[in-house]
């Protein structure tokens, strides 16, 4: 969790982080399961859309910079999981 913490701006795998903590794809993803209840990708998202919602708070930046400044390289699928984890578009967010 704290690799991810300090990485999820940075494009990040499941397989990447096994590589930089020196264990095996597999092996942490059943271990990062069995621990949080939640595979990894999930949690991935969950933390990107922390920080983007902090952003958008707290900041004048646009959506499609929210999205890069949290490892998102594809602007229509950021917005697509922050409809998933919030219920409502980026911009929609921001305005309210």
């Amino acid at each position: 969790k704290k690799y991810t913490q300090e990485h999820y701006m940075q494009p990040i795998t499941l397989k990447t982080m096994a590589a930089a903590l020196h264990y095996s794809a597999n092996y942490l993803g059943r271990a990062f399961f069995n621990s949080e209840h939640i595979r990894y990708s999930s949690y991935l998202h969950q933390v990107r859309i922390a920080r983007a919602i902090e952003l958008l708070k707290t900041t004048d930046l646009p959506p499609s910079r929210v999205a890069e400044q949290v490892g998102y390289r594809d602007v229509a699928y950021f917005h697509q999981m922050f409809r998933q984890y919030t219920g409502m578009t980026p911009k929609a967010f921001a305005n309210q």
